[in-house]
């Protein structure tokens, strides 16, 4: 559904704007009006024809309406893709036939002036406003976030200059003859490729919008109606079977009405579980989420994607990591402060430990000879998953004989050894208290 997505709302758009003027066929001898002299300038607009309100009322609805219903589709229940195909279906045709008539409006009331000025500067508020309504509509039928509202404004000011674009062109190519009785009438093949413009535009850029302009998305990466995804562009986003949860979870057992939720804070987004949820193979409560983290909910996988873009799958290997330092089995730590709430810890497992670790939890972390990379990303040995303080690859822990050395990458919080910044390589002694952000750990043996 995803990829036809792309196909299918340009060719509706396309097809608002020829059903739109079909349906106003009928109305066209209101576009004749001989009681207009050819000075008055309202001869020069559709403000007041029937045909005009007809066309504008039909291609806001038609427009508008199939537009939400494509974007929600797999994304809610079907009476919500129902509720929000009529609500912009109605409010396309309302807010369409209030943008099109104030462009008309404002020309009139600068052809005090000049005709002429007062017609070209309709046509700038056309192109401004009839594609900011229609974007604004559709988001409204959606829901309203700050997200959307910014991927409605991109989507408007492209279907704007797409617009602009064929009104020049189309002006020149078929220009009316002032002096024809039916001046509207004339111009309707051109006013028939500004819509279809403007249809083709918004079916394009909101798709683009929709897929690039976003903080973070959550795709379905295995389970019934596998690949559908979702924007997270609220500050609470509920993932369950219950009606109103933005992510949906339908007909599954084991699925809670809301099973878990994630919280957006600024670009950090935290998953917290009301049910049996596993992040990346693992039981968990509370955790923060990375780019790439696959949420498992009953049969169903769910692949959290940060900074927008398509889908990029897991990647076992991190190019910014030494190959020495990544390791498949990951050691998730928690931060102090998440305390009540218990992570599940995957340990290393190791032939020999050689230097134990042990953080604010007392819990011990035996490790080996080698080196093991810290920080926030799941590719790391030493996983510090839920604190926010930590980098994402914050620092290296090299295990030799002689003891425990720690170097830090250069992280923003930097890396502290008995309360004090290091910077470089510094040799750790039995009894030293290292700290990465906020989370601490003792050199034991």
């Amino acid at each position: 559904m995803r990829s036809i997505k792309f196909i299918l709302l340009p060719i509706l758009g396309v097809l608002a704007a020829i059903i739109a003027f079909k349906l106003a066929g009928p109305f066209e001898a209101t576009l004749s009006r001989p009681d207009l002299g050819p000075d008055d300038p309202r001869a020069l607009f559709t403000y007041g024809t029937r045909w005009g309100d007809v066309n504008r009322i039909a291609f806001g609805a038609l427009v508008c309406g199939p537009f939400a219903v494509v974007l929600t589709l797999g994304r809610r229940s079907p009476l919500r893709v129902i509720f929000a195909g009529i609500l912009g279906a109605a409010l396309g045709g309302l807010v369409n036939f209030v943008t099109d008539s104030g462009s008309d409006m404002f020309g009139l009331f600068l052809s005090g002036k000049s005709a002429e000025f007062g017609s070209l500067m309709a046509m700038f508020a056309w192109c401004a406003l009839v594609p900011l309504g229609i974007a604004l509509s559709i988001t409204v039928a959606l829901g309203v976030t700050p997200e959307r509202l910014r991927r409605a404004i991109y989507s408007a000011k492209w279907a704007s200059i797409a617009s602009f674009c064929v009104q020049i062109v189309g002006g020149f190519l078929g220009a009316p003859d002032p002096s024809s009785e039916n001046l509207l009438q004339s111009q309707i093949p051109v006013w028939r490729l500004v819509e279809i413009a403007v249809g083709i535009a918004l079916g394009v850029t909101i798709l683009i919008a929709d897929e690039w302009i976003r903080v973070a998305s959550i795709r379905q990466l295995h389970g019934r109606n596998e690949f559908r995804d979702w924007s997270i562009d609220h500050a609470v986003t509920h993932i369950g079977s219950a009606e109103g949860c933005e992510i949906p979870l339908f007909g599954l057992n084991g699925v809670e009405p809301v099973h878990a939720i994630i919280v957006r804070q600024a670009t950090q987004f935290q998953l917290e579980a009301r049910g049996h949820t596993l992040l990346n193979g693992h039981p968990v409560t509370t955790a923060s989420l990375q780019s790439g983290d696959q949420i498992t909910i009953a049969n169903v996988v769910l692949v959290f994607t940060a900074q927008g873009g398509f889908y990029r799958p897991v990647s076992t290997k991190n190019p910014s990591i030494p190959i020495a330092l990544q390791n498949p089995n990951p050691v998730f730590i928690p931060q102090p402060q998440a305390a009540p709430y218990q992570p599940v810890v995957a340990p290393i497992s190791h032939p020999s430990p050689s230097k134990i670790l042990v953080d604010g939890h007392g819990q011990r972390l035996p490790l080996a000879l080698g080196r093991y990379g810290v920080g926030r990303e799941n590719t790391n040995p030493i996983c510090l998953y839920n604190d926010f303080q930590v980098a994402p690859n914050h620092a290296v822990i090299m295990v030799s004989d002689v003891g425990i050395e720690v170097v830090d990458l250069g992280a923003p919080t930097g890396t502290k050894i008995n309360g004090t910044r290091i910077s470089g390589l510094v040799a750790l002694k039995l009894g030293d208290t290292v700290e990465f952000g906020s989370t601490r750990f003792t050199y034991s043996q």
